[in-house]
């Protein structure tokens, strides 16, 4: 009778039926069961790239966060690979100096020309060039020390700015707490799951997504040229500064001083562009989340664990 087999067509239908719409509260996992995706035809590639590009983001961003905006030599760690290979380029530096002097001199008592070289006029020089060659390491450490600081101080206060207006989209605070601020992955794989939201949002989330996750890569190599650049220049310090005692040499000094100082400014300016995306997240958030606003599309609700509006419109904004 129709009447007994209803429970069983029921409960078979309620079975192979996928749970479509917006009512999934799908976040970043990949292994859920769920029905990830309402792009017809083309979704099978769609989804899972825009998925993969938005980890890549997420993770990206954090991952900067964590381990590239600060370059660390601690000053009393005197058992560190760099400060092992510093004190042979010290040793050879104080070689070079020492032909340097015994050349000047030499010019000076047989009367030959120096090449412009006297000995009162450099023996300031002489005096300050002996003492730096043998702390190079030291004023290179306390001149990243400082960079760490600035750069560490400007993200603090942008930061304490960023929380009196409201919660930011992507906030510094979960990224250096680890890996799970995955918001991009929850507003991808949240947007993939709507059938009708998917079509609006498609083309923006993947604009977002894929802007991030190219800055992030761009900045991560960026940052990794930084340390290994700057552990160079750390390196040959000594014999920078024994190029400041030679006029003729001086230049390759200031080259070194210019470039290093760059590469030292490098993690301020970062934080200030961090620090002040955070303030426009936060006050784009602010503007757009109250129960009035139209600025968002209907249905393009998420599950905002760490911040955001829960919206996601006004977070891709």
């Amino acid at each position: 009778p129709a009447s007994a087999q209803s429970p069983a067509l029921s409960s078979f239908t309620q079975v192979a039926q996928p749970n479509l719409g917006s009512g999934s509260n799908l976040t970043s996992g990949y292994g859920q069961n769920t029905s990830s995706c309402e792009i017809e035809t083309v979704g099978w590639i769609i989804c899972p790239v825009m998925r993969s590009i938005a980890k890549l983001a997420d993770y990206g961003f954090a991952f900067i966060n964590q381990n590239f905006l600060k370059i660390e030599y601690g000053i009393s760690n005197s058992e560190s690979g760099v400060y092992k290979a510093w004190e042979i380029m010290r040793n050879v530096a104080n070689a070079l100096f020492v032909l340097a002097f015994m050349g000047i001199v030499y010019a000076q008592m047989t009367g030959r020309s120096a090449g412009g070289y006297n000995i009162k006029r450099m023996l300031p020089r002489l005096v300050i060039g002996a003492i730096l060659v043998n702390i190079s390491y030291f004023v290179c450490v306390v001149g990243i020390e400082i960079s760490n600081i600035i750069g560490g101080s400007i993200l603090a206060i942008m930061q304490q700015i960023s929380d009196q207006i409201g919660p930011a989209a992507m906030t510094l605070s979960s990224a250096q707490n680890g890996f799970d601020d995955s918001r991009l992955s929850d507003i991808t794989s949240s947007i993939l799951t709507k059938s009708g939201t998917v079509w609006i949002l498609l083309a923006p989330v993947a604009a977002v997504t894929v802007s991030i996750a190219i800055i992030c890569a761009a900045g991560l190599v960026l940052l990794i040229m930084r340390k290994v650049v700057v552990s160079m220049l750390l390196l040959v310090s000594p014999l920078m500064f024994v190029a400041y005692l030679l006029p003729n040499t001086e230049h390759y000094f200031q080259k070194w001083l210019r470039l290093f100082f760059q590469l030292l400014l490098l993690y301020p300016v970062i934080a200030f562009l961090l620090g002040t995306g955070q303030i426009i997240s936060a006050t784009i958030i602010n503007v757009g989340s109250g129960s009035d606003s139209n600025y968002r599309v209907r249905d393009d609700s998420y599950n905002a664990r760490n911040g955001g509006s829960g919206s996601a419109t006004t977070d891709l904004a």
